[in-house]
């Protein structure tokens, strides 16, 4: 493989395909950034897997110098830094700033609401949740998880509700939503089961899903600490 890309140069697409596959299916974080740095002129996926994979391995510092250089070509950059680093408050302050000259999209609400989630705000958050989840135009996984947990939080468990939306329609849905959806009706083993196939799938679940609330009912689980590596 080494004498072969000594040879032939690869591609910018070839390299970002190796990193993603070393972090994704072989849980190499280290070789991944390794290629990652070596590109020189960033992309939207290469700063934003870089900054990922920094934030798991608690290199601030490194993220803040992408973010630095690409921050003013690129809004989303800063967002994905503060979200990756639990700075959620600063995530709000953004999002509701870039608002005010801009128009609101689904991808830049799912940011905002999991911000919102994890600061406990569930009343200020669960009536634009519940709006883009009413509309089949907005309603795509993350809003529909993250409508349930203020749900949840706010009003009752309604598992027939997340039943119908999701486990009674899984071949919508990705493995790792599936798990989601189980974990807040508290079928855990059914949970766990998922979010071991998406894991299997994407190593690097493993690490961002430690911090999802809808895995709140999971985490003092010994197969669900096995599963995340942390036991």
């Amino acid at each position: 493989m080494e004498e072969f890309e000594k040879e032939y140069n690869p591609s910018y697409d070839y390299l970002l395909k190796k990193a993603t596959i070393f972090a994704k299916k072989f849980d190499n974080i280290a070789e991944s950034i390794k290629i990652l740095e070596d590109i020189e002129n960033g992309n939207y996926f290469r700063n934003n897997m870089l900054i990922k994979l920094y934030a798991i391995i608690q290199e601030k510092e490194k993220a803040q110098i992408i973010v630095d250089k690409y921050n003013k070509i690129d809004h989303e950059i800063l967002i994905l830094y503060n979200l990756e680093f639990e700075e959620y408050e600063t995530v709000c302050n953004l999002i509701e700033k870039y608002w005010e000259t801009h128009k609101k999209d689904v991808s830049t609400f799912v940011s905002y609401s999991y911000a919102k989630l994890k600061l406990k705000q569930y009343k200020e958050i669960y009536w634009d949740l519940k709006q883009y989840y009413d509309n089949p135009q907005t309603c795509i996984p993350e809003i529909a998880i993250n409508y349930f947990i203020a749900d949840i939080k706010l009003n009752k468990l309604d598992d027939k509700k997340i039943k119908n939306k999701i486990l009674n329609n899984k071949d919508l849905y990705d493995n790792d939503v599936i798990a989601a959806a189980y974990s807040l009706i508290g079928d855990i083993p059914n949970a766990l089961d998922y979010l071991s196939k998406a894991i299997k799938d994407d190593n690097l679940l493993k690490y961002s899903v430690r911090d999802w609330p809808a895995f709140e009912n999971c985490k003092n689980d010994n197969r669900y600490q096995r599963i995340i590596g942390i036991a």
